[in-house]
């Protein structure tokens, strides 16, 4: 799906590139979301980018990246974890050369969708064993961080300031749009949880700018009104 996505993106980006941008003068990104990581176990680095890879790069990678594709670490994890599982080939599909160039680049500005953040842990892997979740990274919550109405959903700004940094590292600090933020509640107008969310979010993301130069260009919360939840229905609010 992702794979058809990524070539769909491309393809409008060329047509309106060649058709579209200088009479009206628009641009066109891309919206990855991407999880903030945390290391569960003090240094472990590796885990903390290899999450990143898999998250955030396996959709930003092909696009922003200078080399374009998907990350080497999905592409080499997930074709040995394919052939331990005995499929034919690996079960993330492979672009052409002319795919990964056609692919690269296309986008104008990173637009970027972010709510929470995750512990990350390197999984021992014996030679021959399967990476765990493909990944070889396992995720879990510190129980101790605020919680929200969805599941999963915790309050650590700090994630945010990481996730931006790390974006503005990985891809030669790209102008980044933030699409959606946001936190959910079940009742009602005093919602004093979700403009402590809203503060503590915005001051990381000032924090980004003001002391590691990430080049953020908007800012927009999640959302102005309460929507249908996926799976949560009602049930859960995101609007202000």
């Amino acid at each position: 799906c992702v794979h058809n996505i990524l070539k769909a993106h491309a393809k409008i980006y060329h047509i309106y590139d060649k058709e579209f941008r200088k009479q009206q003068k628009g641009q066109i990104g891309l919206i990855p979301a991407c999880t903030g990581a945390f290391p569960k176990n003090p240094f472990d680095t590796t885990a903390v980018d290899v999450h990143f890879q898999f998250d955030c790069g396996w959709m930003a990678h092909p696009v922003y990246s200078k080399t374009g594709d998907y990350p080497a670490i999905m592409r080499q994890r997930i074709a040995e974890n394919s052939k331990l599982d005995g499929f034919p080939k690996s079960i993330l599909p492979v672009f052409s050369p002319e795919w990964v160039q056609y692919i690269k680049g296309t986008s104008d500005f990173f637009a970027l969708n972010h709510y929470s953040s995750k512990l990350v842990e390197t999984v021992p892997r014996s030679k021959g064993q399967a990476w765990y979740d493909y990944s070889g990274v396992k995720t879990s919550i510190d129980p101790s961080w605020p919680k929200s109405a969805s599941d999963g959903l915790r309050v650590i700004p700090a994630g945010f300031r990481e996730i931006i940094k790390k974006i503005a590292s990985e891809y030669n600090n790209p102008p980044i749009f933030i699409m959606e933020n946001g936190f959910s509640d079940r009742c009602c107008i005093f919602d004093y949880l979700r403009i402590s969310y809203l503060h503590s979010y915005m001051k990381a993301m000032l924090t980004a700018i003001r002391e590691s130069g990430c080049n953020v260009k908007g800012y927009a919360a999640w959302s102005f009104l309460d929507n249908f939840e996926w799976r949560k229905g009602y049930t859960v609010r995101f609007g202000l």
